[in-house]
């Protein structure tokens, strides 16, 4: 027996002698015979190896096996324990429990972030938030046709993308939670906001995969630490160096000859795509590490054109992203953190913004770019007290784009456009503080802290030539403009705004197998004018029988969104004092420009009728109120099955109001028609001021909406080969407008009926959606790995295709349809991936792998021919799906690739 115990005691003596990050661990339970045993796993559900586990009342310490399993003996009441894993963040515990098997979860480090996961487990997590944790392992094997890390939120079907599968830059993100506006979906990265303020399309810093060391989505229950949005938060953490040195290098090719055509397409078209990178990181001495990373990627894609005559337009682009990381930490108490990265982009097609109906002569070029650095400072006060400063900045070029073949725009519905002439160029500042403290007393685990964040934004804006829309169909003898459009003078405006949040929040062991999350947070926009902003949140966690099989979890909160700034600059560049005049004319009223002809002056008589943008003095954040309600439940020792539901009421929500819309106009059925003249009669002002008007928006915060989902979850932890998650969600969405900050966006059918005739679906609705990812090891060395989503089809508002009410809108419907009642087809695609792995040395790894996305070849249709027509009987064309990357998924596609580890 003593042979034994002194073979122990030298056991874990050697075990010790590995270096780790000291970390306590909140929240654990002892048993009264001294001993406890449990696992250590990451937010995500991954056990973490090598952890080590320390106590104050007892010299023994234990480390955890590759599962992350532990066990410590002579532990007793009122001892702190600590957990010590690198790559993780600190916290401290009194033990005040009873004898059980425990389960800890840590967060993530921002600080160090390369962290050595053997086996993943998603065994019941016992946070109240409902979200989605993606690791390095996901991130790396993962079937990705573009590399783009914002598409793995869609693992989460909660999230969905709001344009084709294959679009790139700023319009490529876009993605929506919980079917509401994508520009109320926040961004992070390492702790501070990474949202696009300008125009709320992503993140303003792009990263690439290689940089990320975790990816996560919280979609609902998430603390008082998150805010400024009530749809979803997608937080990034980006890697650091470890204590040895590791790093890869990949090329991926995608071959032109081999790839399928695209939806619809009569033929194929080029499709080539090299995407090439490396990182690495580790120690340049025993207190300062350092990782960076270098991705670039050059496409070449051919965009199908389908009408007048079917053709295509070839279209390049060019990436290229870089990080640098380094953080020094003087001991345990002390340590620095820099990151500096950078992307850039140029295209001469991006989106495919030729294709479908758009034609040749619209073609422009794209570009855009973005730098940041970050600096983290965190300090231990004293055992129990963590302060954390962060500061960071950005410059940015979100879009830039100029038409490539200037000349008046001619749009005939459902057929071609032809021509543009617009210029816009927006860069964006962003300066932000945030500091936190967080002091951990008993059973309770506070956090203080708050941030500060200015936005400065200039653009401008220009356009040479107007724009013609014509009735749907092909050209035809006599055929007249519906309505004309022309921008005079560019417009170089400066805007921006400032925001400010502090939050409290407290994470409360009320009782052994009961934890609390209570807070409350306040949130502050400088271009709104609300001061009481105040949001509380209560969360709750119950592990029902102990042992941490099942749990119970739910709360309810108030969450608010931050305003896009496209609403401020809109009333810049077209309000009353602008230096910029858009003019609106139907046809037939004075000043109207000879077809093809634009206009060489601002109209004069009747025609002089400017559309204005008011800035509302009274503007408002939207806001929602939510609570949720799951259960948790381990199956065996590898299998977990989840089920939630969630509710959201959304009220203030952003919606067009046009103070001079003419009256109402009542239509029995098809062909009525009021001519503009006749409806310009009925507005109630002919002049703003000293300007003669025609229509004046404004946005106003009239507009609500409701959300409610349940969804269920079943996933296996990689053990015995394999790991498998299948998520599947049914919601309801139903809004009374949907106001993007676009163009003719938060548009009722007629101005004097705003009412029930617009209640609807959410544009981005789905109401079934089900997404599921799974890796297996097969023999020889080979993993198998597959990604699918299957969801319903997207909603349709059908139009007239001419203007009825005589407002100048093309947003008419045909009488006895709501907005958003018919349904596109529904969407399937499946994600395949073959790996090979070779071991070239003991430390270097080869990895051969063969992707295809979207093998099944399926036509994904997101945009259809929306015109119904003033008809009784739909038109023939109405639902016919449109051409292009902007309209549909990308078909086939195959790539190879080679990475190599070290």
């Amino acid at each position: 027996m003593d042979q034994a115990h002194r073979l122990y005691r030298g056991f874990m003596r050697g075990r010790r002698r590995r270096a780790v990050i000291s970390l306590v661990f909140p929240s654990v339970l002892f048993a009264q015979s001294g001993d406890i045993s449990g696992v250590v796993r990451s937010q995500g559900g991954l056990g973490i190896a090598r952890a080590k586990v320390s106590a104050t009342c007892t010299p023994e310490t234990a480390e955890t096996d590759e599962l992350g399993a532990f066990s410590l003996s002579g532990v007793s009441q009122g001892c702190r324990l600590a957990v010590a894993a690198e790559g993780f963040e600190t916290a401290m515990y009194t033990v005040n429990g009873l004898s059980q098997r425990i389960e800890v979860v840590i967060a993530i480090d921002r600080l160090r972030q390369t962290v050595t996961v053997l086996a993943s487990s998603p065994l019941v997590n016992s946070n109240p938030e409902l979200s989605t944790t993606i690791d390095t392992r996901t991130l790396s094997q993962v079937p990705s046709s573009t590399r783009d890390i914002n598409r793995f939120a869609m693992l989460d079907p909660r999230v969905r993308n709001t344009s084709s599968l294959g679009t790139d830059g700023v319009y490529g993100t876009r993605l929506a939670a919980n079917s509401q506006l994508f520009r109320f979906t926040q961004y992070q990265m390492d702790g501070l906001s990474n949202y696009e303020p300008a125009l709320g399309n992503g993140p303003q810093q792009v990263l690439s995969i290689a940089s990320v060391a975790e990816y996560k989505v919280l979609v609902h229950q998430y603390g008082a630490e998150y805010g400024r949005s009530s749809a979803g938060i997608i937080s990034a953490i980006t890697r650091t160096g470890g204590e040895d040195w590791h790093g890869e290098v990949f090329s991926f090719l995608r071959p032109s000859g081999i790839q399928a055509a695209p939806p619809l397409s009569l033929f194929r078209v080029p499709n080539e795509r090299f995407m090439w990178g490396g990182a690495a990181g580790g120690p340049i001495s025993r207190s300062w590490h350092a990782f960076a990373s270098l991705e670039g990627n050059q496409q070449t894609r051919g965009a199908f054109i389908q009408s007048p005559v079917p053709s295509f337009y070839p279209g390049h682009q060019t990436q290229y992203f870089g990080l640098v990381n380094l953080d020094w930490r003087q001991d345990e108490r002390l340590s620095f953190y820099l990151r500096l990265n950078g992307h850039s982009t140029v295209g001469d097609n991006p989106n495919d913004a030729v294709g479908g109906f758009v034609q040749a002569s619209a073609a422009r070029r794209d570009s855009g770019q973005n730098v940041g650095f970050q600096v983290t400072h965190r300090r231990l006060v004293s055992r129990s007290v963590l302060n954390e400063l962060r500061m960071g900045a950005a410059k940015s070029v979100p879009q830039s784009y100029y038409a490539l073949h200037p000349q008046t725009q001619v749009v005939r519905q459902s057929y071609s456009t032809e021509g543009l002439s617009d210029y816009f160029d927006q860069r964006v500042i962003t300066w932000q503080v945030s500091e936190r403290v967080l002091w951990q007393r008993g059973s309770h685990s506070l956090q203080v802290g708050g941030d500060f964040i200015r936005n400065k934004m200039r653009d401008v804006s220009t356009s040479l030539y107007g724009s013609y829309v014509m009735s749907a169909g092909p050209p035809h003898i006599g055929e007249i403009p519906l309505r004309y459009t022309q921008t005079f003078g560019a417009a170089p405006v400066r805007y921006g705004d400032t925001l400010a949040s502090w939050f409290v929040q407290d994470d409360l062991k009320l009782v052994p197998r009961l934890t609390l999350n209570l807070g409350v947070r306040h949130e502050y926009q400088s271009t709104t004018h609300d001061s009481n902003n105040v949001a509380p949140r209560l969360g709750f966690a119950w592990d029902v029988f102990g042992g941490g099989r099942t749990v119970f979890r739910g709360g309810a909160g108030v969450y608010y969104d931050q305003v896009f700034l496209q609403v401020v600059r809109g009333a810049l560049q077209q309000g009353p004092d602008s230096l910029q005049a858009t003019y609106t004319l139907p046809y037939g009223v004075t000043g109207f420009p000879v077809f093809p002809n634009s206009l060489t002056a601002p109209p004069t008589g009747a025609g002089d009728r400017r559309d204005l943008a008011l800035y509302s003095p009274h503007r408002l954040n939207p806001y929602s109120g939510q609570f949720t309600f799951g259960v948790q439940r381990v199956l065996g020792e590898e299998w977990t099955l989840s089920a939630n539901v969630s509710h959201m009421l959304s009220r203030k929500q952003l919606r067009t109001l046009d103070l001079n819309a003419p009256s109402l106009f009542v239509r029995t059925g098809p062909g009525q028609l009021q001519s503009a003249m006749d409806a310009d009669a009925t507005r109630p002002y002919e002049a703003y001021g000293r300007v003669s008007v025609r229509a004046v928006s404004l946005a106003e915060n009239t507009g609500s909406s409701r959300y409610s989902a349940f969804d269920v979850q079943i996933a296996k932890r990689f053990t015995r080969r394999f790991q498998l998650m299948a998520h599947y969600l049914y919601s309801s969405s139903i809004t009374y407008v949907f106001f993007t900050g676009g163009p003719n966006t938060g548009v009722p059918s007629d101005w004097g009926n705003r009412g029930i005739d617009e209640r609807g679906p959410s544009d981005f609705h789905q109401r079934h959606r089900m997404t599921a990812q799974g890796i297996v090891d097969l023999p020889m060395s080979l993993q198998f790995t597959f990604y699918s989503i299957a969801a319903s089809g997207l909603p349709v508002n059908p139009l007239t295709g001419v203007d009825n009410n005589g407002d100048s809108n093309l947003l008419d419907r045909p009488v006895g349809f709501g907005r958003n009642s018919f349904r596109a087809p529904s969407q399937s695609t499946m994600d395949l991936s073959l790996t090979k792995k070779l071991n070239i040395t003991q430390q270097v790894r080869a990895e051969l792998r063969l992707e295809g996305t979207n093998l099944i070849n399926r036509s994904n249709i997101l945009r259809v021919n929306a015109i119904y027509g003033d008809r009784l009987i739909a038109s023939p064309t109405f639902l016919q799906p449109i051409a292009g990357l902007a309209n549909t998924d990308p078909g086939r596609q195959w790539q190879v690739g080679l990475r190599i580890t070290y």
